[in-house]
């Protein structure tokens, strides 16, 4: 625990104030309690730090690397959506880390009027990204359920008033909240996280199980056709099935936590800021660790794409500028 106890001191008082209210009940807890409670909330802090820097470290370059490989390709209402993905996980993950800064260094406090503004910017950040994440797999089940497009065609003309629609919308939640709401307050929770994780995720998480079983049947499909072109059209049509699928399985996997946390905290009527128990520090340990993975959600797309996608792979190998990094990335 030394690193812990070497944290700043705004990162001690969120400690006090949001985990475990310690200087207001001296007399209520004894000094081992004290002790333990004080530990746990900064493992807490030093665990979502951890996963805040992994997400930036991988993220920031990463989704420029998806963006460019993406926007190098056809552009189609796909392509426009998964690169408008890539740069809202990056924005999100900026603002992040302005904000986490700006935190520590007391740059914005509490007394200052753009406090509840600027602390509201990632969140509402990462809720347009999430978003996005949404409409693309809600499109992709059109083309699933609707091959033939015989029902609703997705145009580029569309995707990109869907875009602008989205982010006017998210602007609005966000400036209403800022205005009527205080950052943090129970009714805040109950906006940001329907918008982040109540909705979304179970749209994700459908959406997973529809692509897992298509991307079965088109694989069956492939194997007896006989035309080449066909083939290659099948194999083109299941390689985004299967993005789509770690894409909205890392998702779903990354955002439960939160999701969990969020919906106890919003349906107990415990105070988990209670200075009597030790349950406090083991929900603000819930809660840092779950917002942590929450951040990583914007960070691993990327690697998503490389892993699971041969045709990425290809692409990206295509536009690296340098012969060093020519390696058999369609293994």
């Amino acid at each position: 625990m030394v690193a812990a106890n070497k944290m700043n001191s705004t990162n001690a008082s969120i400690v006090f104030v949001a985990c475990v209210a310690f200087r207001d009940s001296e007399d209520s807890l004894s000094q081992k309690d004290r002790e333990d409670i004080e530990d746990m909330c900064d493992l807490s802090l030093l665990l979502e730090e951890i996963l805040i820097w992994v997400s930036v470290s991988l993220g920031l370059p990463g989704n420029l690397v998806a963006a460019v490989t993406i926007l190098s390709l056809e552009l189609t209402p796909v392509t426009f959506s998964l690169a408008l993905l890539s740069v809202g996980d990056f924005i999100a993950l900026v603002l992040k880390v302005l904000t986490k800064v700006f935190k520590d260094y007391a740059v914005i406090t509490t007394e200052d009027v753009s406090h509840d503004w600027f602390y509201n910017l990632h969140h509402y950040a990462g809720v347009y990204a999430n978003w996005t994440l949404v409409l693309i797999c809600l499109g992709r089940l059109a083309d699933v359920l609707d091959p033939f497009r015989k029902t609703f065609k997705i145009t580029l003309r569309l995707s990109y008033v869907t875009a602008l629609v989205l982010w006017l919308v998210v602007i609005i939640i966000y400036a209403t909240v800022c205005q009527v709401e205080s950052y943090g307050n129970r009714a805040w929770v109950i906006v940001f996280s329907t918008c982040y994780c109540f909705i979304p995720l179970p749209i994700v998480l459908v959406s997973s199980v529809v692509f897992a079983i298509e991307l079965k049947r088109g694989q069956k499909r492939r194997n007896i056709m006989s035309d080449a072109h066909v083939r290659q059209l099948a194999s083109q049509d299941n390689a985004m099935t299967a993005l789509m699928l770690a894409d909205s399985f890392a998702f779903a996997v990354l955002i439960s936590p939160l999701c969990v946390v969020m919906l106890v905290h919003v349906a107990s009527s415990y105070t988990w800021v209670s200075p009597h128990h030790t349950a406090s520090a083991s929900f603000f340990m819930a809660a840092q660790v779950s917002a942590g993975l929450s951040q990583l959600s914007h960070g691993v797309d990327v690697y998503l794409y490389f892993v699971s996608v041969k045709r990425f792979r290809l692409q990206l190998r295509k536009i690296l500028p340098c012969k060093m990094f020519e390696v058999k990335l369609n293994t």
